[in-house]
């Protein structure tokens, strides 16, 4: 199976339910085999003996099978608590769910990828449910597995707002920087293709694609920077950015675009849908290169919306309100990188970026017309 997998440079690995189905008639002695190929995976610990052990357990002994594995073999397997839970929800049991859900990740090594995954089924189970406390854990188990920006607005979207959503945003700062802190930003980082299986039941045609289940989240400067100013910590998030280079902001890297483009629409004292055309501009591109390419355009809307929401109540609220001096000073240094990325750009004669400077430009004029300020501080 193992040669048929690497030879034919299949998109999954060849599954043992692949070779039952071929046959028309049951294979002779098909039972013993089973027996003696658990017993055989069993003594394996590579990602494909556990994806043939789950399915072999499966085969011979159903649900009553994964539910014994989960339970007595979860930390060596966590996957088969995703195999059991795939089961109960094509039976509708939610509740069940997530009573295994929870005591899975209670079992769970904390620093554990995959609990994630759990943490997902757990809040499926919720929301079927209606159980807005446990989707609200769920969310917060999810993104402390794997901090990334979608997991974020997981748990902006199902905190309750005000304060407490404030509080869970700063929660959210600490685990980022304790997850760069113990994995690094990663900023350099590239991982190799690596193929796990989901799992497959006889009455749902879904294949055993690859996944990332294991593979750890490495947040960088970008994530920590969207965590801080959805948490109104308008202070560190100036601060992270002051000494960065004003070139490069077409990076998924380059945080400073972001806050910048923050801070002008927040002084325009502009709604999200308010802005002028050049800072609207501005703030789109900022937060679409923030995602990373390749991104999907429902997480770059999500992401839209929920600063729009911010920019709406943060300052009738007081999580983004500047007194008149911060609001020079904030002005004062966006105008400055903005005048230093124009001269590097121009300078440089980065022809093809012309287009950005003059964007900044004039996004940053919109931002003085809408203050009533004059344009000459540029």
């Amino acid at each position: 199976m193992r040669q048929a997998h690497s030879r034919f440079g299949l998109r999954r690995r060849p599954m043992l339910e692949d070779l039952l189905q071929i046959s028309p008639r049951p294979l002779p002695d098909q039972e013993a085999f089973l027996s003696a190929w658990i017993a055989f995976l069993r003594a394996q610990s590579d990602p494909d003996a556990d994806a043939w052990l789950r399915e072999a357990i499966r085969l011979s002994e159903g649900m009553a099978g994964l539910e014994r594995l989960a339970l007595t073999e979860g930390q060596k397997h966590p996957r088969a608590y995703l195999d059991w839970f795939a089961a109960l929800e094509q039976e509708g049991k939610h509740a069940a769910v997530l009573a295994v859900a929870r005591q899975a990740l209670d079992a769970l090594p904390a620093d554990l990828p995959i609990r994630a995954a759990i943490a997902d089924r757990l809040c499926a189970a919720a929301a079927a449910l209606h159980d807005p406390q446990t989707l609200l854990r769920g969310r917060w188990e999810a993104f402390a597995a794997k901090p990334t920006l979608a997991r974020l607005l997981d748990l902006w979207e199902a905190a309750p707002t005000g304060e407490e959503r404030m509080t869970w945003m700063h929660r959210a700062i600490g685990q980022i920087e304790a997850t760069i802190a113990r994995v690094g930003d990663g900023t350099a980082v590239s991982y190799p293709a690596v193929s796990y299986p989901a799992v497959s039941y006889p009455a749902v045609a879904s294949p055993w694609e690859l996944d990332d289940l294991e593979r750890p989240a490495r947040p960088g400067p970008v994530l920590l920077l969207h965590a801080r100013l959805l948490a109104g910590d308008l202070e560190a998030a100036h601060r992270s950015v002051t000494d960065k280079p004003v070139l490069g902001w077409s990076s998924a890297s380059s945080d400073q675009a972001v806050a910048v483009s923050f801070f002008l629409a927040l002084l325009s004292g502009l709604s999200a849908d308010a802005l002028p055309p050049n800072l609207a501009d501005l703030w789109s591109q900022s937060l679409g290169t923030s995602v990373g390419y390749g991104a999907e355009g429902t997480l770059i809307r999500r992401l839209e919306r929920v600063y729009a929401e911010h920019l709406a109540q943060g300052v009738h609220s007081g999580v983004l309100a500047l007194s008149p001096e911060q609001q020079q000073e904030r002005l004062a240094w966006c105008l400055d990188v903005a005048r230093r990325r124009v001269e590097a750009i121009v300078g440089n004669q980065h022809r093809k970026s012309y287009g950005k400077a003059a964007t900044l430009a004039v996004a940053c004029a919109e931002v003085l017309r809408a203050r009533g300020e004059p344009p000459a501080r540029l």
